[in-house]
């Protein structure tokens, strides 16, 4: 589909753009500019920032993980179920606009119960070991190789058994 649009003169013409790159440059050109458009209209900004795509952006990660199990499992079995009674385009999309619910509901679960745990964890870790900078964690593996020398040096040769 990019095809017609790198055949223009004007990709073409540019030398420091590779043959086998045009395609790369038209579609990374494009989203700057869908980006400067999209931060320059205040009526994009408005709908962009609504609820319902704050709640998309949260479960995003979350959807990227899990779409595909549900869309291998039930999707391929509702489409299989319907496609004779409703014809293959009918059954395809029928089939995809069911497993949709399916596939928020899988990704917010994924998001409630993992995403937020897991950053909460590196909250956590971040805290206790690393908020004063790389200085905490060589303190923390100071202490540590400290107590572990305690230990070993507590331990008796007879203890060690024949060492040496």
């Amino acid at each position: 589909p990019y095809k017609a649009l790198t055949s223009y003169t004007w990709v073409q013409n540019m030398p420091f753009i590779k043959e086998k790159y045009q395609e790369w440059f038209v579609m990374v050109m494009g989203a700057w500019l869908l980006l400067a458009v999209l931060l320059n209209t205040p009526v994009l900004q408005r709908w962009f920032s609504s609820a319902l795509c704050e709640f998309l952006g949260k479960i995003s990660y979350a959807l990227y993980l899990t779409h595909y199990l549900i869309l291998w499992s039930v999707t391929c079995t509702l489409f299989l179920w319907l496609s004779p009674q409703l014809g293959y385009v009918a059954a395809a999309w029928t089939s995809f606009i069911l497993s949709l619910p399916l596939m928020a509901v899988i990704a917010y679960g994924c998001y409630r119960w993992v995403d937020q745990g897991a950053v909460g964890f590196s909250k956590w870790l971040y805290t206790r070991f690393f908020r004063h900078g790389y200085v905490a964690a060589a303190s923390v593996l100071s202490n540590l190789q400290q107590r572990f020398a305690r230990r070993v040096s507590r331990l008796s040769p007879s203890r060690l058994g024949n060492v040496g």
